[in-house]
C-alpha cells in the first residue's frame, strides 16, 4: 500500500511538471484516477470537445453528447458519477482510437487478418473465420495494447495448445484511447469501444451466420467492462460469456450496472478479482460482486509474492520502467497470469476450484470447505469451460445454476501459491476436545502417496485451542502430496499463557483424536474423495508439550 502511495504522488508532480518517462507513466498510469481532477487542460479540451466538432471520421457533437455513425450517441451525463467521475468526459471515435481486431484460427494461428469494426464481406470473406466455432474475443485495459509476444498472444497461443482446431480467436487493440496520459479519458472511451465490439460481430452474424451464444468475450481490467458495453447491446439473444479478468476499480467502485460489466451482459459472466479494492489505494480491481460467478483468490485483494520485497527483485531483474509495473500491477497481472495456466496440461489434477463463503476468513476458518451433496457449494475457473474434454460437463453445470439463478452473485473463495500453477490445494482440521484451554504452535510433517513436506505450521503465530474448538489450515503447493497418508504431530507450549503460573508450571495437554485433509484442487467430486484422506491415532491419549504423535490413515 505504501508503495502505491509513493507512486501516486510520485506520478502527480510528474504529470505537472510534463516530464514523465513513458515506460514508467504505462504502470504508474493506473492512478490517473485521481489525477484526474488536477487536469485543467483536459477537462477544458473535454468540456468543449476541442477538434471534434466536424467530420463523419469523429463524429457530430452537441453539447453533452457526441455521435458516432453507427455505433450510437454517447452522452456525458450517461457516464457521470458525483462520486467516482465528478468531471464525466466524452469518448474518442473509433477512428482516433484505431480499433481493430487481430483474427486467428487454426490455418493462420501466428499471422492475423487484422480487420476493422465497420467489418465489409469481402474482408471476413477473405479469412479462415468459421462460424461454426466457438469465438473469443481478448481485450486489454489501460495502457495496453494488442501484442503477440504479450500475454494476451499467450492466451491465444494457449486457446489453439489446448484445442487446436475449436476456436477463432481476436485480439482486440484499442490502444490508442487506453494509452491516454488521464485514466478517466480511457474508462470513458470503453463505451465506445464495446459498441464497436458490438457491430463487428452483428457484421460476423450478417456476413457468416455467426452465433452470438457462441461468443465469448475476455477481459482484463478496463476490457472487462468494455466486454459489459459490448454485451448490454444484445437483448433478444445474449452473448454466450463474459470473463472479467481483475475488472478495474477506478471510476466504477459501487457504479451502477449500466455503467460497468454486470450479470446481464452475458447469458454467463464469470469473474476473477485479484487485485480488489474500494479505492485505488486498496487496490486497481473491483470488490464488488459483479458477475454470476465471483472468484476471491485468496481474498481477491492480496496475492502471494506481490510484496515490497518482490518489488525489489522486480526492480534489479527488470529495470524501473518494467520493475515499477510489475511491482505496483503485480495483483492486478496475476488474474491473466492464472488465466494463463493450462490445468489440462497438469498431472497434478490442479485447478482453480472456488468454495462458496460468506469470507475468505470464514473460509480459511474451515467453513467452507465442501462442495454439498449435489457440488452446488463449489466451481471452478476455466477459459475453455464448456469444451473442456474432461471437465465441460461440470462446467455446463455450474451455467445452468447461473441460469437459474440470475444475478445471484455468487462468492467463491480459493487459496493459492505464489508460484506458477498456483494452486493444488489441501485444507488440514481437526477438532480438539481436551479439558482446558492452551496456547501454542503446532508443526506437521505431511507423508503424502506422491510427495512429502516437513515442518509444516499450522499456523504462522502462536495460537489459542479450545475446548470443542476447530483449529484449520489452508496449505497450497505447486506439486500435489497425493493422498496424505501420515502426519507427524508436534506441538509447543507457549504465547500469552506463559504468564499463567499454573500453565507454566503444567503446561497444558492437547487432546486431538482425528485429523481430517480435504483436497481442494478438483471438482470432479470423485478426484477430491481419492485424494481426501482422515488420519487416526492409535491412542487417545493427551498430547504433552514438546511431544511428537503419529496419525495414520484410517476409515473416513
Amino acid at each position: 500500500m505504501l508503495l502505491k502511495i509513493l507512486c501516486c504522488n510520485f506520478f502527480v508532480l510528474l504529470s505537472l511538471i510534463s516530464v514523465a518517462n513513458s515506460a514508467v507513466l504505462k504502470p504508474i498510469g493506473l492512478l490517473s484516477d485521481t489525477l484526474s481532477k488536477i487536469d485543467v487542460l483536459n477537462i477544458h479540451n473535454a468540456l468543449t470537445h476541442k477538434g471534434e466538432e466536424n467530420g463523419s471520421e469523429t463524429g457530430q457533437f452537441e453539447g453533452n453528447e457526441i455521435c458516432y455513425g453507427v455505433l450510437g450517441c454517447f452522452g456525458r451525463m450517461d457516464f457521470y458519477s458525483p462520486l467516482h467521475r465528478p468531471i464525466a468526459l466524452l469518448p474518442q471515435s473509433p477512428e482516433a482510437m484505431d480499433v481493430t481486431f487481430n483474427l486467428y484460427t487454426n490455418k493462420n494461428k501466428f499471422v492475423p487478418n487484422v480487420l476493422t469494426y465497420d467489418l465489409k464481406k469481402e474482408q471476413i470473406d477473405a479469412t479462415f473465420f468459421d462460424p461454426s466455432k466457438p469465438t473469443k474475443f481478448i481485450i486489454h485495459g489501460f495502457h495496453g495494447s494488442y501484442n503477440d509476444m504479450q500475454w494476451m498472444g499467450d492466451i491465444k497461443d494457449l486457446l489453439f495448445l489446448l484445442d487446436a482446431d475449436r476456436f477463432n480467436v481476436l485480439g482486440v487493440d484499442w490502444s490508442k484511447g487506453a494509452s491516454s496520459l488521464f485514466y478517466n479519458q480511457a474508462a470513458s472511451n470503453t463505451r465506445v469501444v464495446g459498441a464497436a465490439i458490438a457491430y463487428f460481430i452483428n457484421k460476423l452474424v450478417e456476413f457468416k451466420g455467426a452465433n452470438v451464444t457462441n461468443m465469448h468475450l475476455i477481459g482484463h481490467s478496463l476490457g472487462s467492462h468494455v466486454s459489459g458495453y459490448a454485451g448490454e447491446r444484445f437483448q433478444t439473444e445474449k452473448l454466450g460469456r463474459i470473463t472479467g479478468l481483475d475488472p478495474a476499480g477506478p471510476a466504477f467502485q459501487k457504479d451502477a450496472p449500466t455503467s460497468r460489466l454486470d450479470p446481464s451482459d452475458a447469458s454467463y459472466v464469470d469473474i476473477l478479482h485479484t487485485d480488489a479494492g474500494d479505492s485505488i489505494v486498496e487496490g486497481f480491481g473491483l470488490k464488488d460482486s459483479i458477475g454470476d460467478t465471483d472468484f476471491y483468490p485468496n481474498g481477491g485483494s492480496r496475492q502471494p509474492n506481490c510484496g515490497i520485497t518482490k518489488g525489489i527483485f522486480n526492480l534489479l531483474e527488470y529495470g524501473i520502467g518494467e520493475g515499477i509495473s510489475n511491482t505496483i500491477a503485480c495483483n492486478h497481472q496475476r488474474a491473466w497470469q492464472m488465466a494463463l495456466v493450462n490445468q489440462e496440461n497438469l498431472e497434478e489434477n490442479c485447478q482453480f476450484v472456488g468454495y462458496e463463503c460468506d469470507s475468505f476468513s470464514d473460509f480459511v476458518n474451515g467453513k467452507c470447505y465442501e462442495c454439498g451433496d449435489d457440488g452446488s457449494k463449489c466451481t471452478f475457473f476455466s477459459l475453455i469451460g464448456e469444451y473442456d474434454p474432461r471437465y465441460g460437463h461440470f462446467f455446463k453445470r455450474q451455467q445452468d445454476r447461473a441460469l437459474t439463478n440470475k444475478g445471484g452473485k455468487r462468492k467463491f473463495f480459493l487459496q493459492t501459491n505464489g508460484e506458477t500453477p498456483y494452486c493444488c490445494g489441501i485444507a488440514v482440521y481437526f477438532e480438539e476436545s481436551m479439558p482446558r484451554s492452551a496456547t501454542g504452535k503446532i508443526l506437521l510433517d505431511l507423508v503424502g502417496s506422491r510427495r512429502s513436506v516437513e515442518d509444516v505450521s499450522l499456523t504462522e503465530n502462536f495460537s489459542s485451542f479450545y475446548p470443542g474448538g476447530l483449529t484449520s489450515t489452508l496449505i497450497t503447493y505447486t506439486k500435489t502430496l497425493g493422498a496424505v497418508e501420515l502426519i507427524k504431530f508436534r506441538y509447543n507450549f507457549g504465547g500469552l499463557q506463559y504468564l499463567d503460573p499454573t500453565k507454566l508450571i503444567s503446561p497444558p495437554k492437547l487432546r486431538v483424536s482425528k485429523i481430517k485433509v480435504n483436497y481442494l484442487s478438483n471438482i470432479d467430486p470423485r478426484i477430491r474423495e481419492r485424494f481426501s484422506t482422515v488420519l487416526c491415532r492409535s491412542s487417545n491419549s493427551d498430547i504433552r508439550h514438546g511431544e511428537q504423535v503419529i496419525f495414520e490413515k484410517c476409515e473416513k
